[in-house]
């Protein structure tokens, strides 16, 4: 199963949520900030850490880029760090013109949130073609 963190800004916590939902139908195993323990070691630890042991542990990252997105700090950290550990790279934009995006999520080939139902009915088959279409190789990312 393919361990899926979601990169997102709080204030559109209900569209993260609805998209987990959706990558949760087509079999993926998913870390949201409102599942903050499910892959991170137990005990009392500062909610930084939880969240950076969820992304080691994701096999890819999603960022869900919208405005309230790219203003926040903390997506530009996940996002930094998600290139720092190697991660497969998706982001998902909402309502966002593509030219508006930081610079660095434009090496990234991106997916359009309305388009979201075809990218996922080829992962439901199995087919990670969608996934290999959707990301540039690691190597390729200049930072």
């Amino acid at each position: 199963m393919i361990n899926t963190f979601i990169s997102y800004s709080s204030k559109d916590s209900a569209l993260a949520m609805d998209l987990a939902h959706r990558l949760q139908k087509v079999g993926l195993n998913v870390f949201t900030e409102k599942n903050a323990t499910k892959w991170t070691k137990k005990g009392s630890r500062p909610f930084i850490d939880r969240r950076l042991d969820s992304l080691r542990a994701s096999d890819e990252v999603v960022v869900l880029l919208t405005e309230n997105a790219i203003a926040d700090p903390q997506i530009g950290f996940e996002f930094g760090a998600a290139l720092a550990l190697r991660k497969k790279v998706t982001p998902i934009v909402v309502g966002v013109d593509t030219d508006k995006l930081p610079s660095l999520f434009k090496t990234l080939k991106s997916i359009q949130y309305a388009e979201i139902e075809n990218y996922l009915s080829k992962l439901k088959k199995g087919s990670r073609t969608a996934a290999k279409t959707h990301k540039r190789s690691r190597a390729e990312i200049r930072i």
